[in-house]
Order: C-alpha cells, then sequence, then structure tokens
C-alpha cells in the first residue's frame, strides 16, 4: 500500500506556516543542491516501523518540510495499536487505559481533532486455580498497601499476608537504591506475593516477566517512597493515596479506540505529503557520500538521508480479540480483566465494559494477551483463545468472529560509524503511550538538514515554487 499525496494549492508557504502556528525556522534553504534525479526514490526521513512511535515522529518531521516515507512489514500499520476489523467495526486489540501525566497524548489528539475519554470503574480479578478473587483495591502493580488485608489474604493465605506484613519490620536501604521489582517484592513480602499478585499483575499491565523490571524505569518514584515510608507497603499506599488526589494520574483513553490515533497519524501524515509503504522492510542498507542507499524486500531502490527505526514495541505479546454475542457473556463476572496466576494467557478483557461506549451493541470484544508464540498455526491459535476465554471467564462462548495479531519481529538498526550516527535515530520501545509519543517527538526533534549527505530542500518551498511557476 502506498499513500501517495499530490501538493494542493492550499499548501503554500504561508498555509504551512499557519498550520504550524507560524514557526518555520526548521526548513532550511540548503546550499548543497541534490544528486540528479535517477530511478531511485528519494527521502529525507525514512522511518521503519509504522507503530504510534514511528508514526509521531513520521508526522513531526513531515510537518517540518521534511520528505518523509514510513515502511513496515506487517499488512496494517499500528503495531500495538493496529486496529481488530471486527463485523462491529474497529476494536483495539489492547484496550489498556493510559496516563498523561504531561499531557503528551492529550496535546497530540489536540492537533488531531481526537478526544479523550475515561474508563468505567471496574475491578480486576486473579484467577488462582478454579477462584477468581479480587485484585485488592489498594495495591500497585499487585504489591499491596495493606498486606494483613482480608483481600490480600484471601490470595495468598494468612500466613502468606503474616510474611508480607515482616516488611513492615524490616529496614530499609539508606545508602544506594533497589533495582530489581521481583527481587524487592520477593525479599521485603514473601514468594506468595510475588508469585500470585506481581507477576501475574506485572504481566497484564507491562507484557513482561517481573524478574525483568527496572523500578527506577516504571516506577521512578517508588525508591524515594520506601525511605520516607521506611517500609514497601508503605511506600505503596504513599503512592496510591498521591495518584488518587492527582488528575495527572487518571486513566484516559482515546474516543474509538487507539486504533483512531493510527489512522489519524497516516491522514496527518498525508496531508504533509509524507508517505506510507507497508508489507515490505530493508534488505540492504549501505552508506555512501550521497546518504543511505536502501533495498527493500520488494525490490525498490530508496535513498535516504537519515534513518529512524522504531523498535518493536517492548511487550512480545500476541493479542487475541473475540467477538462475541452479548447473551453469552450474562454469567460472566462484570470485571476489567481476569489475570491467571499459573497460565500462558497473561489476561482476559471485556473491552465493551471497560469503555460503556460498545457496551450497548448485540455483540462483545473480549480480548486475550499471550507471550508471543511462532509455532502455533493462526486456525489453532484462535480456537485456543476461545477455549480460555470459556475457562478464565467460566461460561461457554461460540465467538461470531477472531482476530489475531502477532507480535512484530525486532527492527535492528544498521551499524553506524561516529561520523554517521547522527543519521540513524532509533526509537526504543516504551510501555506507556505517553512516554512513546513524548519519546518518538524528540527524536523526531533532533533530525537536522546539516546532518545530511546531501540536504535538499524541504516539500513545502517544492510547493512554493511549483505555483509560482504556475501562476
Amino acid at each position: 500500500m502506498i499513500v501517495d499525496p499530490t501538493p494542493r494549492p492550499a499548501d503554500t508557504m504561508a498555509a504551512v506556516t499557519a498550520k504550524m502556528g507560524g514557526d518555520m525556522s526548521d526548513i532550511e534553504n540548503p546550499q548543497v543542491a541534490p544528486a540528479e534525479h535517477d530511478s531511485t526514490d528519494s527521502v529525507d526521513a525514512l522511518v521503519v516501523g509504522a507503530t504510534v512511535a514511528g508514526l509521531t515522529a513520521a508526522r513531526d518531521l513531515a510537518m517540518r518540510g521534511y520528505r518523509v516515507l514510513v515502511i513496515d512489514e506487517a499488512a496494517q500499520a499500528g503495531g500495538a495499536a493496529a486496529a481488530a476489523e471486527l463485523p462491529s467495526g474497529a476494536s483495539d486489540f489492547d484496550a489498556a487505559p493510559f496516563t498523561d501525566p504531561d499531557g503528551d497524548v492529550a496535546k497530540l489528539c489536540e492537533e488531531l481533532g481526537l478526544d479523550l475519554k475515561s474508563p468505567a470503574t471496574l475491578r480486576s480479578q486473579l484467577l488462582l486455580g478454579a477462584k477468581r478473587l479480587p485484585v485488592p483495591l489498594f495495591s500497585l502493580l499487585g504489591i499491596p498497601a495493606s498486606p494483613l488485608a482480608s483481600e490480600v489474604a484471601s490470595i495468598v493465605g494468612w500466613s502468606g499476608a503474616v510474611r508480607a506484613y515482616l516488611d513492615r519490620l524490616m529496614p530499609v536501604l539508606k545508602i544506594g537504591r533497589y533495582d530489581n521489582l521481583e527481587h524487592l517484592v520477593g525479599k521485603r513480602m514473601g514468594r506468595r506475593v510475588a508469585e500470585r499478585m506481581l507477576r501475574p499483575t506485572v504481566r497484564a499491565r507491562l507484557g513482561v516477566e517481573a524478574g525483568g523490571v527496572d523500578i527506577d524505569e516504571t516506577i521512578p518514584a517508588l525508591n524515594n517512597a520506601i525511605t520516607k515510608a521506611g517500609s514497601l507497603s508503605g511506600a505503596v499506599a504513599m503512592l496510591v493515596e498521591q495518584a488518587a488526589h492527582d488528575s495527572d494520574a487518571l486513566e484516559r483513553g482515546i474516543a474509538g479506540g487507539t486504533n483512531r490515533l493510527v489512522t489519524a497519524l497516516v491522514e496527518s501524515i498525508t496531508e504533509y505529503h509524507g508517505r506510507t509503504r507497508l508489507g515490505t522492510r530493508i534488505d540492504i542498507a549501505e552508506r555512501d557520500d550521497q546518504g543511505w542507499l536502501l533495498t527493500l524486500t520488494d525490490g525498490s531502490l530508496l535513498r535516504a538521508q537519515t534513518l529512524m527505526y522504531a523498535e518493536t514495541d517492548m511487550q512480545r505479546i500476541d493479542r487475541v480479540a473475540l467477538e462475541v454475542p452479548t447473551s453469552q457473556l450474562a454469567a460472566a463476572p462484570d470485571v476489567r480483566e481476569v489475570l491467571p496466576v499459573a497460565s500462558d494467557v497473561h489476561a482476559v478483557t471485556r473491552a465493551s465494559l471497560l469503555w460503556p461506549e460498545k457496551s450497548e451493541q448485540a455483540a462483545e470484544v473480549v480480548l486475550l494477551q499471550y507471550a508471543a508464540e511462532e509455532k502455533i498455526p493462526e486456525s489453532e491459535y484462535l480456537a485456543k483463545a476461545r477455549d480460555d476465554a470459556q475457562r478464565v471467564l467460566g461460561v461457554d462462548l461460540e465467538p461470531t468472529a477472531a482476530r489475531l495479531l502477532a507480535a512484530p519481529r525486532y527492527r535492528i538498526a544498521p551499524a553506524a560509524s561516529d561520523r554517521h550516527a547522527a543519521t540513524v535515530h532509533v526509537l526504543e520501545p516504551e510501555a506507556q503511550l505517553s512516554d512513546t509519543v513524548k519519546t518518538a517527538r524528540e527524536a523526531a526533534a533532533a533530525v537536522r538538514r546539516e546532518d545530511f549527505a546531501v540536504p535538499g530542500v524541504s516539500w513545502a518551498q517544492q510547493v512554493n515554487e511549483e505555483l509560482q511557476e504556475d501562476e
């Protein structure tokens, strides 16, 4: 699929300046002319990965006048935010809400004409054997604020709850910082809290194993809170209390689903004369005195001055969306999600309950998350998802439709010498949408024409010159 915009009369330099708030300081007038035109396609910036990060960065570059092309080997843009096309309409594969502490997502959505919304207030449950038990309200990634609470004891047993309470009696570090989350929880609260509460919650929320979670990256305020409160559970209580009174910590979603953000980004890239090409990737990348010469897997040649790699989402997760008649879910628990404690399915989410706008339809959407699996054929995967949804929700289901979004491969950026490092930018995967947007926009802002081998001219300048020739 190639989206190739045609310059319009409205896209004069003045019009573009108005769209960008009057700031066109980054559209330079370079002294070096581009190489003579040949059959090789030529762009200023090639963005590899049509994820939210890649599309956000590409849009910002296109708005600044750069000639941009986004490629992705997938057949659908969006990465983990791609749409599940179901008979009842488009749905997200991942319906999790997000927080937006610095307003980065809100600002981007305002620019794109998208609205934010709030999810329904629903509890989550843990599936322990055949029992579904509520996740304690006062907890953080499954770490309890009140170890002796009855909800905690129902999950870890009273002996496990007493062991967790010993956290209140242990000294805390006065020098240094805790780094690994699972090690911290296991040491201070015991193995049962780590295995039955922390692990399933981290898998569902972050898509990774708890043993690989760095505290400062995931919960940056936790170490200081432990020092102030004198215990891990006290620190969790402090952070939960702060979040309850902090508007920045409120959960949000995009009206219509995060997949609408993907669609709006692609449309905006097109408006600013960028292009999106799906179903292809880089086969060979070579650097010469004219920039990067790239051979794509579809056989085409491409000349680019800078490369930006939007690495695959850190969550190596396969996602399944099931469309189920609402009547079949009448006896299912009215919860946000069910998190199995010991299972290869990480979470089963009732998306239509979490986002009430979908609950009035005759069919509901049930979402499942798995650790990425490469050996199961799609038909078997979807059948397994139906069986898992039945087991976890405790009802018989006959889905009317099912879609699989397999975890994409990692996109590895080519090695660049120190001399050319300024022309290769890597967008590291982020767990939170707000971090993804912020990182992408910062990376786009770091791209400068003076780092190019052949700076060329902006598309806005080219359009202006063409319009002047026509007059």
